[in-house]
């Protein structure tokens, strides 16, 4: 008996503009955030048949992350993580999604902030 595989498809530092923050200015700014994923699945099928149906597709994943970011308000990175975590499992065939959500700018002399959350597809 085969080994179940686990393969991973990534995107890194995807930039996004949205409003995120609890400070009172950051309500109303447009902010800089960095979302990186990660979705595990099995790819042999698609590398076989060299055919996107059978894919993962990574830019209309990107597509559908960014839009997403782009019009939510959170307060919090955490609960933005979040969000995308389970937008990711909904709408992707994918099986775990690891979601970091970084803000470069939020504080000075750091090169970023942020948080990395993974998340398993409920069976």
């Amino acid at each position: 008996m085969s080994e179940p595989r686990s393969d991973t498809v990534f995107i890194r530092n995807l930039v996004v503009e949205t409003i995120i923050g609890i400070h009172p200015r950051e309500r109303t700014t447009l902010q800089t955030v960095l979302v990186s994923l990660e979705v595990q699945n099995e790819t042999a099928t698609a590398a076989a048949h060299d055919d996107i149906a059978n894919a993962v597709d990574y830019a209309a994943l990107a597509e559908r992350v960014r839009t997403f970011v782009a019009q939510a308000e959170f307060q919090l990175i955490e609960t933005l993580a979040e969000s995308i975590a389970a937008l990711v499992l909904d709408d992707f065939a994918v099986t775990q999604v690891s979601v970091e959500v970084q803000k470069p700018d939020a504080i000075a002399n750091t090169e970023t902030v942020g948080v990395r959350i993974q998340r398993v597809r409920d069976s």
